[in-house]
């Protein structure tokens, strides 16, 4: 979900003509993923907001391989995609074996 979003803010900052890669995870990811959380899950919405620390945990956890993070001064940390937006792609072999999986590069 945290890949979606990302890809759906920098999507938006493009077409808006505000090209941004990095987003705060309190300001834009979170709230991104809250509005628009039937159209990315199939899973009810959470009754209680612990699904935010789950959030800070996968952001911590994929730097370096799905996410960068970058502390910018009086924004605090940012966070944006490892790749450019147009690499990421299913990977297929998994898909074929049984696996999804996020193919970067």
């Amino acid at each position: 979900m945290i890949l979606t979003a990302l890809g759906n803010l920098v999507q938006a900052a493009n077409k808006e003509g505000k090209p941004q890669m990095l987003f705060s995870k309190d300001l834009d990811i979170i709230p991104f993923i809250d509005s628009h959380w039937e159209s990315m899950t199939t899973i009810g919405r959470r009754v209680t907001q612990s699904w935010h620390s789950t959030i800070q945990r996968a952001l911590i956890k994929d730097t370096g391989t799905l996410f960068v993070t970058e502390e910018v001064e009086g924004q605090g940390e940012m966070y944006g995609l490892a790749v450019p937006l147009l690499e990421i792609k299913p990977n297929y072999d998994a898909i074929m074996k049984g696996t999804a999986g996020v193919q970067l590069g």
